[in-house]
This record gives C-alpha cells, structure tokens and sequence, in this order.
C-alpha cells in the first residue's frame, strides 16, 4: 500500500461517511422544494410540491423552519452529487495503482537477472515495515491484552445471524468482519468485539473496540449493507449518537464498508497500519 493509497483511502471514508448524513437527511425532508416570488417589492418563499398528483404552493415566507428543512434538503442534494462523483473518480484511481510487491518484482526478472542473489538488488530491511510492535509499544500491547480478556458485557454470541466462526472461536455477524478479526489477529492487536456501551442513556453495540495508547477507547464500525434502507437507517442514528458522545470520524472512530457486498482486504490492511496501530 503507497502513500497516495492510503490518503485516497482516507478521503474516500470521509466522503462516504458524509454521504450517508446528506442521503437521510434528504430522506428526512419535506417534499419538494421552494421557489420565491416579488410581490409589492417584497420577496417572498414559497414551499412547491406535489399532493395526489397535483401541484401546490404555499407561502413559507415566515415559517424558518420549514425554510432551513428545504434550504438543508437542496444542499444536501447538491453535496450528495458532487462527493458521488468525486468517490467513483477516486475509486476508478485506486484501481489503476498497483501494489508494491518486493517478490512479485523479482519474479518478473528475466533470465539474466533472476539468477542474482536477492541482496544484490536492494535490502530487503529497508524496504520492509515491520507491522509488529516491539520494546516500549510490546509492553503496551501486553496492557491491551489484559483490557481485552476482561469480562465485559457482549451481544449474545448465540444471535442466529452470527452465522461466522473466527479461527478462535469468535462469532461474527458476516464474513466481512470475520476477515476483520482475522487481520486482527494477524498484526496481535488485541480488540473487544460488539461490546454493549452505553453513552448517556443511549444503548450501543459498537462492532470493535480497542483500547488507545492514553487509556481512552476508540472504536471502528464495520457498515456491510448500506444498500439496505433499515440498516442504513441503524447506522446513521449510531453515528449521530457517536457524534454526540464525542466519538468523531479521523479522532477517534474508524468506519469501514462494503464493496458491492465484498471487503476490500488491501483497505483493512491500510486502516490497521493507518488508523489503528498509531493509536495503540
């Protein structure tokens, strides 16, 4: 994973996170829209829509409510349009990319070269990150691991829509997070999954949680089928209900989605080594 990946990773969750707000925000307006009219010199607003098939107007020139809900609603509109278009143009971007891999590079050497020893070409420790912690960060890990084997309150991992077992026993709502926790495992981080929380009086069940370096909790949502209105809907009241508990998108909430109903492994990757290791 480049550099330019991983910026274009992040912006591409930004915007898609923004676009979940703008779309129930639209699906949360009036119908319609608002025209204006001079009427003795004066302006004035009106609120245009259809009712059973028939065009109405109605003047909203001192109703601001209803003129911040359409005025909302059309940028809204406008916002949507353009983040839609400017993530399919990101999305197109990451496709041309292609990943640098140290032994796919020299499987691609003719004859001549293949028959040289590796180091003659570069050094493979400078060229390698290592995605394991160690020393100082070792011993913190360690601390995560006993915050992470703590008794703690769980959605019921009998649910019938955990249907996925992890390779340690853990079950999941989907294969997507599945290979979540398995990456997980992979880079040794330790996580709480689908804690119950409450934050004030508001019930939530995020999908992981991890323990940051200062002590604090930050936590990453999975959104799997945001093409399903009702749990499109589940989700941007727990967002706003992150938002309002402080729990932000880039401080200390992560979000991660779907493709076409399939998990971009190389953006789990780019959100561990990004998102989630810094703030261990």
């Amino acid at each position: 994973m480049t550099v330019y990946e991983d910026k274009i990773n992040e912006i591409l969750t930004l915007f898609r996170s923004i676009m979940i707000k703008f779309s129930n925000d639209i699906e949360n307006s009036p119908p319609g829209g608002l025209i204006s009219q001079v009427n003795h010199g004066k302006v004035q607003f009106l609120h245009d829509s259809v009712e059973n098939g028939s065009r109405v107007r109605r003047g909203i020139t001192h109703n601001e409510k209803m003129l911040r809900a359409l005025a909302q609603k059309k940028f809204a509109e406008k916002a949507l349009k353009v983040l839609a278009y400017d993530a399919a143009l990101l999305e197109k971007t990451l496709e041309k990319f292609k990943a640098f891999d140290i032994d796919e590079i020299l499987r691609s050497m003719t004859k001549a070269y293949a028959q040289l020893e590796e180091d003659y070409f570069f050094d493979r420790g400078e060229l390698e990150i290592d995605l394991h912690l160690d020393g100082e960060e070792a011993a913190r890990i360690a601390r995560h691991s006993e915050w992470a084997a703590e008794e703690y309150a769980q959605r019921d991992q009998r649910d019938k829509n955990k249907s996925r077992r992890t390779s340690r026993g853990l079950r999941t709502d989907s294969k997507s997070e599945q290979l979540i926790c398995e990456t997980l495992y992979r880079y040794e981080i330790p996580f709480r999954y689908e804690p119950i929380i409450y934050l004030g009086f508001e019930r939530v069940v995020p999908d992981f949680v991890f323990e940051g370096g200062d002590g604090k909790p930050f936590y990453w949502e999975h959104l799997g089928m945001m093409d399903d209105p009702g749990y499109e809907e589940r989700n941007y009241k727990k967002i706003n209900a992150y938002r309002r508990a402080g729990i932000i998108l880039g401080r200390n909430l992560i979000l991660s989605y779907d493709r076409d109903g399939i998990i971009d492994m190389k953006s789990v990757d780019n959100l561990i080594q990004g998102e989630v290791i810094p703030r261990l």
